[in-house]
């Protein structure tokens, strides 16, 4: 679950805080906070099991199956599509 933080400012030794001060170092320090995530209207802070490493949605069997169908209807439409425009093309004037 993310948890609400704010953006802490200041300046620690020769580090400033989320300022740009040229040729300094720069630090970004968050303190999470009590506000409910859904209600944080600064940071939010994730922890690592929050994330998932797979950049695709989780899909179901038959929901894959699904996307898998639609994709081979299109795929055989345009072969269809091709091979009927490819023959009335290369079509003699005289057949019939």
């Amino acid at each position: 679950m993310p948890l609400c933080a704010d953006l802490v400012q200041g300046r620690v030794g020769n580090t400033y805080l989320n300022a740009d001060v040229a040729g300094l170092p720069r630090a970004y320090v968050f303190l999470p906070n009590t506000t409910p995530a859904d209600q944080c209207t600064g940071y939010l802070l994730y922890q690592a099991g929050d994330i998932t490493s797979s950049p695709f949605v989780p899909l179901s069997h038959e929901q894959a199956g699904l996307i898998i169908g639609a994709c081979a209807v299109v795929w055989v439409f345009g072969a269809v599509l091709r091979e009927a425009l490819s023959l009335i093309r290369h079509k003699e004037p005289n057949d019939e």
